[in-house]
């Protein structure tokens, strides 16, 4: 009889340990997932203020910076002696890009596959105001 008591207060101790143990354990998990839940908060807390100060400062750009240009077109007539190249810097300006660029995109509006162009033609010339 001994022996099964000492027995059941091994068991009983064994017993307790272990619900200590669990306990700890369970404490430590629900620690953790404390501490998860606020790096995931953090963390969607600096990525959205990251975003609202990109469309801050992508709406404030346009504000404050220079109005944007808009692309128009304007018919010339050519004269004897002028060219693509002579009329091209006549109407030039940065937003074109290159000048090669912009000589290259009279000629695809017009239609046009060489240089070569008579006088009395009306061309159509894209410009920025």
């Amino acid at each position: 009889m001994n022996a099964q008591i000492s027995s059941n207060r091994y068991t009983h101790r064994t017993s307790r340990n272990d619900s200590y143990v669990s306990r700890s354990r369970r404490a430590r998990r629900k620690a953790l997932r404390r501490l998860y839940r606020r790096a995931i908060v953090a963390s969607a807390a600096v990525v959205l203020l990251v975003l609202c100060v990109w469309i801050a400062a992508k709406s404030n750009g346009k504000a404050v910076g220079k109005s944007e240009r808009v692309k128009q077109l304007t018919s010339v007539c050519v004269e004897e002696g002028d060219c693509i190249w002579t009329i091209a810097k006549q109407y030039y300006t940065e937003e074109c890009g290159s000048m090669q660029d912009y000589v290259s995109e009279i000629k695809k509006t017009n239609n046009l596959y060489g240089d070569r162009i008579l006088s009395g033609y009306s061309l159509l010339i894209p410009y920025y105001e």
